[in-house]
């Protein structure tokens, strides 16, 4: 099964905010079901709010062994504001 790709079959989504997301592994879930997508507050930035996109972002975590952590943004998505 082909996986889901999110810039092929763009329109029509609805963007649901969780306010505190799960573990860095499910910060961003897309629902076929009902067509929403899921993520965290944390990964959706305060300034694309001012523009007409919302950039969905999903969070790339690699592991650098002097800080132990290092975050990366990958966009996953770009979705017409509501």
């Amino acid at each position: 099964m082909e996986e889901w790709n999110p810039l092929r079959q763009m329109p029509r989504f609805v963007v649901r905010i969780v306010k505190n997301g799960s573990d860095s592994s499910s910060l961003f879930d897309h629902h076929r079901e009902n067509h929403t997508f899921v993520c965290s507050t944390k990964s959706i930035h305060k300034k694309h709010y001012q523009s007409n996109q919302i950039h969905i972002r999903k969070k790339k975590v690699e592991k650098d062994e002097k800080t132990k952590r290092n975050y990366r943004d990958e966009t996953v998505a770009t979705l017409p504001a509501p």
